[in-house]
């Protein structure tokens, strides 16, 4: 499976303004994010929330729900907030850290057939207006999975970070949507901005397990719900935390495959749940879909399209690659 995706589009008055007048690439993001989960994965996964902080959204990464009353009443959307990476809860030595597990982001089988090439292009059209403009670029998207952790057989440092004071549920993220290549450029008059992900397995989508938790942080059993994180969900930017990274030949690999003969990627034929969500967006004055999609399934290389790379680097995920000047 080798799908090639193209997306363009006018950008509505809405989307046009909260632009601002200068180019902001975390801001785009939070703009298209909700779209571009759509395209990719039917909102199957949650969208990374933050461009600048992927590299929290990894496996192993435990966050929480910020309870309060308005959220409980339905009031306002949920918050969430990244707590760290388990290996860190359970070893809590940075300096001396030993993986504590036989997986780990970079040895589990790949389970999904994905797009190997995303485009998704939004200009401005407004009269006598400053031209805006957001593209995005994502090649090769590949989804891996950890196994699910065995209830009783699990016991983290509830003190070890403030955000587990008397915190009775934990979600840990078990399966990652990677993409070996990403580029956002964020265009407002002369002035542009980029963020380039040239990094084998950039996360950019994830799903994720339930688990309540003793107050010793014992982890007691896992909650089966059908309810999923909404799109307009409140997420908190990641503290700076310690991070794993040690080359894929110094971890133990895992046997473990998981594989997904029920996901299917949504084509122009498919209708239903694609285009209703085509005009909510529509509706809100985000995205005026008023060009067709194309090349959804074209397998063709295109030689001359200079945003394809011919030979990716392979570099560390923590920093992100910043241009920004003035043409």
């Amino acid at each position: 499976m080798n799908h090639r995706r193209i997306v363009e589009g006018w950008m509505g008055d809405r989307l046009y303004r909260s632009l601002g007048n200068e180019p902001d690439v975390e801001l785009a993001w939070k703009k298209i994010r909700g779209l571009v989960g759509h395209h990719l994965f039917e909102s199957e996964y949650v969208t990374v929330p933050h461009f600048d902080s992927t590299i929290y959204y990894n496996q192993m990464f435990v966050f929480k729900k910020k309870r309060s009353l308005l959220s409980c009443l339905g009031f306002e959307p949920p918050t969430y907030k990244v707590v760290g990476n388990l290996d860190y809860l359970v070893d809590q030595d940075v300096s001396t850290w030993v993986p504590q597990f036989d997986f780990s982001p970079w040895d589990v089988a790949d389970g999904l057939d994905m797009y190997k090439e995303y485009r998704l292009n939004v200009i401005s059209d407004v009269p006598g207006g400053e031209i805006k403009s957001i593209r995005l670029v994502v090649l090769g998207l590949h989804a891996r999975a950890i196994p699910p952790i065995t209830p009783g057989s699990l016991k983290i440092h509830m003190n070890l970070v403030e955000d587990l004071d008397r915190v009775k549920r934990l979600y840990i993220i078990d399966e990652v949507v990677f993409a070996s290549y990403i580029r956002l450029n964020v265009c407002i008059g002369t002035e542009e901005k980029t963020v380039v992900y040239d990094f084998p397995s950039t996360p950019i989508g994830f799903s994720y397990r339930k688990y309540s938790v003793s107050p010793e942080g014992e982890f007691l059993r896992e909650i089966t719900t059908t309810l999923r994180i909404c799109e307009d969900a409140t997420w908190i930017r990641p503290e700076p935390q310690p991070v794993p990274w040690c080359y894929p030949s110094h971890r133990p690999y895992s046997t473990a495959k998981k594989t997904r003969s029920n996901f299917t990627i949504p084509t122009l034929g498919d209708e239903g749940r694609n285009r209703r969500r085509a005009w909510a967006l529509q509706a809100a004055g985000e995205l005026r879909d008023t060009r067709s999609q194309v090349n959804v399934n074209n397998n063709a290389q295109d030689d001359q399209d200079p945003d394809t790379p011919r030979h990716i680097p392979v570099r560390n995920p923590r920093i992100p690659r910043v241009m920004a000047y003035t043409n």
